[in-house]
């Protein structure tokens, strides 16, 4: 079954929450699978990009394993100002449509999408406003799920979080340098930027519209449009926030960055 999987990730000190949405189909058995292989329990333990990783070991190897399984998902990243917290589920629900829309996902036989807890103030606000968007036309909206049961949502917990760190780095809130470390194509020692470390874990996976007219020949046709098709901004946005937002997403290189 063809599922949207939301989760968002709030910045008080960089004035921005971001939402991700992970699209594929149902994620139960592949993530099942991988808390399996780092040595934990399905529907007990999960994926919180919130923990310290340095001192939980198994939260790591699970981040790696889930960043495997995004693979084989596409995503979008809906940025809105934290001034909007109270208003975030019209506008998960308003990138959920235009996302959908965008990718021609509209129709699509069987369609869902899942949002995690705490985005509504119950099941019926978020039928409403289902109805109200026009959404339950084409999709089935299920609110208010855990994430330890629906599992595609640790998935988009992980995008979220990522996304996010992007963001702030954009931002000028985040400097901090990583090392390359192995299978990254570079020498394992070197010093990476953070954002650009993150930002090469996700760069295949989102949506896009094509590859973005006249670019410039060094790309050799590798540059692509995001566009409307994985980014949706809030109109309640800053111009900063806009521009950092646009200047991150909007466009994705996709060819060799060794």
């Amino acid at each position: 079954m063809p599922s949207f999987y939301f989760d968002e990730s709030i910045h008080d000190r960089g004035g921005f929450i971001v939402g991700a949405f992970v699209y594929g189909q149902d994620a139960d058995s592949a993530v099942s699978a991988a808390i399996r292989r780092v040595g934990l329990q399905p529907g007990v333990d999960e994926f919180k990009s919130c923990a310290r990783m340095s001192e939980h070991r198994p939260q790591v190897a699970l981040r790696a394993e889930l960043r495997q399984i995004l693979r084989d998902y596409r995503i979008g990243v809906v940025v809105v100002p934290s001034s909007d917290r109270t208003s975030l589920c019209e506008h998960a629900f308003r990138g959920l449509d235009q996302i959908a829309r965008a990718n021609n996902i509209v129709g699509v036989p069987g369609l869902e999408a899942v949002f995690d807890r705490g985005l509504f103030r119950s099941t019926k606000e978020g039928a409403e406003l289902a109805a109200r968007f026009g959404l339950d036309r084409y999709c089935c909206i299920r609110v208010e799920q855990d994430s330890r049961i629906m599992k595609g949502l640790q998935l988009a917990d992980l995008v979220a979080h990522t996304a996010a760190m992007i963001l702030l780095e954009t931002l000028g809130i985040v400097t901090k340098l990583v090392k390359a470390g192995p299978c990254s194509g570079y020498d394992e020692d070197l010093d990476l930027n953070l954002g650009f470390e993150m930002w090469a874990s996700l760069r295949y996976q989102f949506f896009y519209a094509g590859p973005v007219r006249e670019q410039d020949e060094i790309y050799q046709g590798a540059l692509m449009e995001i566009g409307e098709n994985g980014l949706y901004i809030a109109s309640s946005r800053s111009d900063e926030l806009r521009s950092a937002a646009l200047g991150r997403f909007r466009e994705n290189y996709l060819g060799c960055i060794h």
